[in-house]
């Protein structure tokens, strides 16, 4: 897939599950679509839904119910022979709303029923929300507070100015380190996630076009880290330089000369009518940086050695936690990679049937607790000990693929060393979660006093949130036949099985999700077999 295509893909699909209030990430998003091993058509859209947890259908409709219906949708447009997706956001009588990636178009409703070829991928329940806000709502926060503790850490040891320009500083550096991070994927469009715009100006067209060449030949995002946080680190080490005066000089001059920087820039962008909010604050805090260094009277006519030795090791520092930070984006990129050429395989047709289907378990006649709904097409059995720490990554992740996917998903629960003569510290947690997760508790409750147990293993805190009297445990050591302890059962923890087949070893349960719909095809045909 292009990076184009994928980018339309990604913003299509983006506003249609915040539309529905999806919670999902846009790394996810891209590795379901990235790692199809088809073509992009309508039910790879609804696995790509299935896997980001949303319960979404596929169907075709006339003009006259979707009006009715209501709600958002994906659509399928056919124009000269090309078929494309567009997110439908709504039609009425008279006209259609809809959007072409970022571009937004309003056609009337007869232009809209000659290219639509009634093909409909829905959401259940949607509702309107913007994701997108609150994620940046968040991330202002979080930065927000970090400042403040900076401040608070350096403000005694500062003038007033010489503290509010560092804040400034570190501000501007956990943008760029943004922008770093930001293009760590190797398909992702920082202009994607930041831009606010109309349709004036396409931001994509600017970055592939003539002046894309000078952006990628000079990374913004690297030279605004190491002037941030060069800057930050030399007004915390002028403290002890001998003189102090000359390095807060120097950076006042160094931020009015990049005052035509931010100018530019600014003006460009209210001219366009297309405002990158991650472009916007950095620029700001540039403009606001060369307002409080006008005090400054000329320019410095001294520049000593020790001065410019100091400048040099500031960057040179900054230059090595900017190499720290690129290695990781690195490192991420390049596990992203990995993790794409690992499930177009893992989701070919032949190898998922040749893995699932080839071993046959039949597990032993022994009591077991059901989770989920017992229609639910795949039933995943583990086999578990409350004291195993590999058992807690199984149960992690299974708890996390029920509440995810309670439509298709059960899950049957064997503890190791239930069956005892007696009770010791060794048995007592298991006795525990076997009565309390097979009583008639809500769900999500239990999965909840499990996840605790796995993160703490406090028996005295499980005490205290689970009720159980003597007589409780004796009764199920008697149901169990007073047999002997499993604790030493040669059958090694965890296990995993999957509708009574072993899981296959080069599968993980993190991969599931991305086969939901493929395994409920096969098992469901060889149920009709």
């Amino acid at each position: 897939m292009r990076k184009t295509d994928l980018t339309y893909l990604v913003e299509i699909l983006s506003k249609h599950l915040k539309a529905a209030s999806v919670h999902f990430r846009t790394e996810e998003l891209q590795l379901c679509l990235l790692s199809s091993p088809t073509d992009i058509t309508a039910l790879s859209i609804v696995q790509t839904y299935t896997c980001l947890g949303a319960k979404a259908s596929v169907f075709r409709a006339d003009y006259a119910s979707t009006i009715k219906w209501g709600k958002p949708f994906l659509g399928q447009l056919s124009h000269d022979g090309k078929d494309s997706f567009v997110f439908v956001k709504e039609i009425t009588e008279t006209d259609a709303i809809y959007y072409e990636g970022r571009l937004k178009r309003v056609v009337s409703a007869s232009d809209f029923k000659k290219e639509w070829t009634g093909i409909v991928v829905a959401i259940d329940n949607v509702k309107e929300r913007n994701q997108g806000k609150k994620r940046l709502k968040t991330f202002i926060h979080s930065s927000l507070l970090l400042c403040i503790v900076v401040l608070l850490l350096i403000s005694p040891h500062l003038s007033t100015l010489a503290s509010v320009n560092c804040l400034l500083d570190v501000m501007g550096g956990i943008l760029c380190f943004g922008v770093i991070m930001q293009s760590s994927s190797p398909y992702y469009n920082i202009f994607e996630h930041f831009c606010i715009a109309n349709t004036r100006l396409d931001c994509q067209k600017l970055d592939l076009g003539r002046w894309g060449v000078l952006f990628r030949k000079v990374n913004l995002g690297r030279m605004g880290f190491i002037y941030f946080f060069s800057c930050t680190l030399a007004t915390v080490l002028a403290v002890s330089s001998p003189n102090p005066s000359a390095i807060y000089d120097w950076l006042a001059i160094t931020s009015m000369g990049l005052l035509l920087l931010a100018v530019v820039s600014i003006s460009y962008q209210l001219f366009a009518k297309r405002f990158c909010l991650l472009c916007l604050g950095i620029m700001g805090i540039l403009v606001v940086n060369s307002i409080l260094a006008f005090p400054v009277k000329g320019i410095p006519t001294s520049f000593s050695l020790d001065v410019g030795l100091y400048f040099l090791m500031v960057v040179l520092a900054s230059s090595g936690l900017l190499y720290m930070c690129e290695y990781y984006a690195g490192a991420k990129q390049r596990a992203f990679s990995t993790r794409i050429n690992e499930l177009r395989i893992k989701r070919m047709q032949s190898v998922l049937g040749y893995s699932f289907m080839a071993k046959t378990t039949l597990l032993a006649n022994e009591d077991s607790i059901m989770l989920g709904d017992s229609e639910a097409p795949l039933t995943i059995t583990t086999y578990m000990s409350p004291w195993c720490k590999t058992c807690k990554k199984v149960a992690f992740e299974m708890i996390e693929l029920l509440r995810k996917y309670p439509d298709y998903i059960n899950w049957q629960i064997y503890f190791d060393g239930v069956k005892a003569t007696f009770v010791n510290e060794v048995n007592l947690p298991q006795l525990y979660l076997y009565q309390y997760l097979a009583s008639g508790e809500n769900t999500n409750r239990k999965l909840a006093v499990l996840k605790y147990w796995y993160k703490k293993k406090s028996i005295k805190d499980l005490q205290t949130k689970i009720e159980m009297t003597s007589k409780d445990i004796e009764a199920i050591l008697e149901r169990f036949n007073n047999q002997l302890d499993a604790m030493a059962d040669e059958r090694q923890v965890p296990m995993v099985w999957i509708n009574n087949r072993i899981f296959p070893s080069c599968y993980s349960l993190a991969d599931l999700p991305y086969v939901l719909l493929d395994l409920c095809m096969i098992y469901s045909q060889e149920k009709k077999v």
